[in-house]
């Protein structure tokens, strides 16, 4: 009969075995050799990485200390998987560079030598775990493994804007709407209005920001601008329609290129859109005839007063070209009153939103004109006091959440303000709705 065995000495701290049987009396020798070193090995992991980022270095720096505590000043010989041909000399204090799913191997470290290894920060780029970023060498040739796993985002945003004329009238603020209607195939909002703008009494008009991700990258957005005609006696309306198509590239460190191109109805580039005559323009008219000379006065049948109370301006602006959206601005106003007056969380006010803007869209904006007075309920610091009741809202969101991209976009914007206490705000105050403490609620 064949006996198979197998002998294994039980291991010996800083000792390497090693086993051969002598051919000629069949003994088995081991071998025991004091080896009182290790090895450390860095891997670099990412995700989500695109095109662009995937060929990014990133920075370590290695920190040695003895069992003392003290720095080790002796260097040890290092390999880079990618490179195993070249030699490295890497000691306390020392930094090296890793692309993903490299990793750096520092060999024959002394035994019980205490190590760090801390990874740079790198635009784009969020570290989401890490195993194994410090402890102590072990000898008997032991390898460490030491990994580091990071994530790529990117984001980036177009504006749209344009300029309209009228002729025969002074023009006034709001009177002109315009929509930005989705043309993109395969989109899952394709020819559905996605912005909405009012002109200025100047004739100005822009749409709130497009907002991209990584996710984006090399894409190409269709969009098509056209004004509403709102049917009002004496004007008429520009049918001309114009097309944007907006590409998204990646920059590699977490921002994004978005390079917009403006056709006109006929397909013609247009390659000055600003140009107030020939660029993103619509035009209108206004006729009148008739003379007869008034004179009336105003009644308010049975005492009612049609106002139309909102935000509908804030004075601020992010920059030159960006300002401040009114509906963000309602939007945070809601998000505060519904988890204070009704126990909402974020992500259900959020999932609402649409549904508000619709009725928006279709009970309030088109009868605006038609009030007897207009009260701006705007006020220069909200958004620093709104900020210190929303924000920890935004951030209770999880990021498997179909919400979290829009409370990111949130919190992102409200980076740009500083928090403002509410004890400065008046007891009278229309915030105080929203935030509590109003002098008016019983």
């Amino acid at each position: 009969h064949e006996i198979q065995y197998t002998v294994e000495e039980e291991p010996i701290y800083k000792y390497i075995d090693t086993y051969e049987t002598d051919e000629e009396t069949g003994k088995i020798i081991i071998n025991n050799e004091y080896y009182p070193f290790g090895s450390l090995q860095v891997k670099k992991v990412i995700e989500n990485y695109t095109d662009e980022s995937q060929d990014k270095e990133f920075t370590f720096t290695l920190i040695l200390k003895d069992q003392e505590g003290n720095d080790v000043t002796e260097k040890y010989g290092a390999f880079k998987s990618s490179d195993s041909s070249k030699l490295y000399m890497l000691g306390n204090g020392d930094t090296f560079t890793l692309k993903g799913d490299e990793y750096m191997t520092i060999a024959d470290i002394p035994s019980e030598t205490k190590y760090e290894v801390v990874e740079s920060e790198t635009a784009g780029y969020t570290q989401i775990s890490s195993s194994n970023a410090s402890g102590s060498i072990r000898a008997g040739g032991t390898v460490i493994y030491s990994s580091f796993t990071n994530r790529y985002e990117a984001s980036g945003s177009q504006t749209i804007s344009l300029f309209k004329t009228l002729s025969g009238r002074t023009m006034s603020r709001y009177q002109f709407r315009f929509e930005l209607v989705d043309k993109t195939d395969g989109s899952k909002t394709k020819d559905e209005v996605i912005r909405t703008a009012s002109a200025d009494a100047d004739g100005n008009a822009l749409f709130s920001r497009l907002l991209y991700t990584e996710a984006d990258h090399g894409k190409t957005f269709t969009y098509q601008i056209r004004e509403v005609d709102r049917e009002k006696p004496g004007y008429t309306y520009d049918k001309n329609t114009y097309t944007v198509e907006v590409t998204v590239t990646d920059n590699g460190d977490g921002t994004m290129t978005c390079t917009p191109v403006y056709k006109n109805a006929a397909g013609e580039v247009i390659d000055n859109p600003e140009n107030h005559e020939n660029g993103i323009v619509f035009h209108n008219e206004y006729h009148a005839s008739g003379n007869i000379a008034l004179k009336a006065w105003k009644q308010l049948p049975d005492g009612e007063l049609k106002e139309y109370l909102s935000n509908l301006v804030n004075e601020l602006n992010i920059d030159n070209h960006n300002r401040i959206s009114t509906s963000d601005n309602r939007l945070l106003r809601r998000i505060v009153r519904d988890n204070r007056t009704r126990g909402y969380s974020v992500e259900h006010t959020l999932s609402q939103w649409q549904n508000v803007r619709k009725g928006e869209e279709k009970w309030i904006f088109p009868y605006q004109d038609e009030n007897d007075a207009t009260i701006n309920s705007a006020a220069i610091y909200e958004i620093g006091v709104l900020k210190t009741y929303v924000e920890p809202l935004l951030y209770s969101v999880e990021s498997d959440s179909p919400y979290y991209e829009d409370a990111k976009r949130l919190i992102n914007f409200l980076r740009l303000f500083l928090p403002i206490s509410a004890d400065c705000i008046p007891e009278d105050a229309v915030i105080r709705e929203f935030i509590g403490g109003s002098y008016f609620h019983e």
